[in-house]
């Protein structure tokens, strides 16, 4: 088995940091993995993942709190 950036196998889908975000959200769509590694624009060095949770932690609104009942 060949490796490449951070160990990752080649079969491994990789995004890079320069990567249209649309198109990153398709790839992490289509593997079904739940995240991705996220390389340099050169595709040399791993620095970070992708994950569904960011993703809708991204999309969710702050949440809403209740405002305090007056003493």
């Amino acid at each position: 088995m060949s490796r490449s950036a951070g160990g990752l196998t080649e079969s491994t889908a990789l995004i890079t940091a320069d990567m249209a975000i649309t198109d990153a959200l398709e790839l992490l769509a289509s593997t079904g993995t739940g995240s991705l590694p996220v390389l340099d624009p050169t595709g040399t060095q791993l620095v970070g993942w992708l994950t569904h949770h960011q993703v809708l932690c991204a999309l969710q609104p702050t949440p809403w709190t209740a405002p305090h009942a007056a003493p």
